[in-house]
């Protein structure tokens, strides 16, 4: 079931195939601007499911081992390979990989990970999934490690996984887990989030607003009260 916001985006910029091609107008709202700004995101976690091949870009396409062959193999100028081969180029009538074409451009080890990549049969048109997850859906967490430059597949236990068990209101544990992000909305968070804001500490106007010192408050401040207390 499609969520009513989604539907709503669909319906006012017109989302379809051309979405990694689409401008950004003046117009757009902040999501949708937010959307465009981190669409090579989405290119990196989209994968193919090779069918007849006919949509997929042989070096450009995200198809095997979710990846693009140009990246595997660190190819800078593009000029030196056809980019316009498609991999529906590279299999045969029976729905098997044509291996004596592959040759021809690869080597091994690459050529056993194209030849272990499975290709539907029964003429099935080629079809996307979210390579960065077990069932192909997409999720905020593999996009969210995807964007970090983590690997998800060989991600460290996170030692405040109990705030999600916690008897507690859901805001509290948001707090938290942002707490332990150091994402709170501090001066500092969202003058790095791209806000035009005064960093500054608005108690003292002399440091910047960090996460510590809504908890330990600013030491100047401190300061002060230390020697106001000596004097009295």
């Amino acid at each position: 079931m499609i969520s009513l916001w989604v539907e709503q985006m669909c319906a006012k910029y017109s989302i379809n195939e051309n979405f990694f091609g689409a401008e950004p107008k003046q117009s757009d709202s902040w999501a949708w601007k937010c959307i465009l700004k981190n669409r090579h995101l989405f290119r990196k976690g989209i994968c193919w499911k090779v069918g007849r091949g006919t949509n997929i870009n042989f070096w450009l396409g995200n198809w095997c081992a979710n990846d693009s062959l140009v990246s595997m193999l660190r190819i800078r100028d593009c000029y030196l390979i056809d980019t316009s081969l498609m991999v529906s180029q590279f299999i045969t009538s029976d729905h098997e990989w044509d291996v004596t074409k592959l040759k021809g451009l690869v080597s091994d080890p690459l050529l056993q990970l194209i030849l272990a990549t499975p290709i539907l049969h029964n003429d099935i048109p080629d079809s996307i999934c979210w390579g960065l997850s077990g069932n192909g859906n997409f999720s905020t967490k593999s996009a969210t490690w995807l964007a970090h430059g983590l690997n998800l597949t060989n991600s460290p236990w996170w030692e405040f996984s109990w705030i999600w068990k916690l008897d507690v209101m859901p805001k509290l544990k948001i707090f938290l887990w942002q707490l332990c992000h150091v994402s709170l909305p501090t001066r500092e968070v969202l003058l790095k989030r791209g806000l035009q804001i005064d960093p500054l500490c608005s108690h003292c106007h002399i440091e910047i607003e960090e996460e510590e010192r809504l908890f330990l408050g600013c030491s100047v401040v401190n300061h002060v009260w230390r020697l106001a207390k000596e004097h009295h």
